[in-house]
């Protein structure tokens, strides 16, 4: 269990993390809302410390599709689309999925399906020692024969 430390009032307390990033993953698959980057509209104000007037920012968000409506405190906004992970970036350092290895036989996050982006996978078997037939001899000794087994890797397209 992750948690996070958050300062409430006067006293720091500990928040548990799997709830807010459970809010932050339904908001993302279900309704987060594209902006224009943020602005900052700058405003005077009177502040206490001195008798100076200072610069205050207050940040406004402005929809890209005009057909949204401005987003409300608990929405997740964003401004910059997510990197293309499937493609190579050389300009980030990312090489994109190919030669990336996978599980053929999974459907989860390790499968070749998700971890190739659907552009598909090679098959390339390899050939490899292991102990194998090992035997416990009474007292205190182990015997095993060295076997040559076949393992199947499969790399990302």
């Amino acid at each position: 269990m992750t948690s996070a430390v958050t300062r409430g009032g006067d006293w720091w307390t500990e928040t548990k993390a799997e709830p807010f990033g459970l809010s932050l993953w339904s908001k993302r698959k279900s309704n987060a809302k594209k902006v224009k980057r943020p602005v900052v509209l700058l405003c005077l104000m009177r502040c206490f410390e001195g008798n100076d007037w200072q610069e205050r920012g207050r940040l406004s968000l402005i929809p890209a599709d005009p057909s949204q409506r401005q987003p409300s405190r608990g929405d997740l906004v964003f401004y910059q689309n997510s990197p293309a992970f499937c493609d190579a970036d050389t300009a980030i350092g990312h090489h994109g999925v190919a030669g990336r290895r996978c599980n053929a036989t999974s459907r989860g996050e390790d499968g070749c399906q998700r971890m190739c982006c659907g552009r598909g996978y090679t098959s390339t078997t390899r050939p490899g020692r292991e102990r194998c037939n090992c035997v416990f001899h009474w007292c205190c000794r182990v015997t095993c024969d060295t076997c040559i087994v076949h393992h199947i890797e499969h790399t990302c397209i």
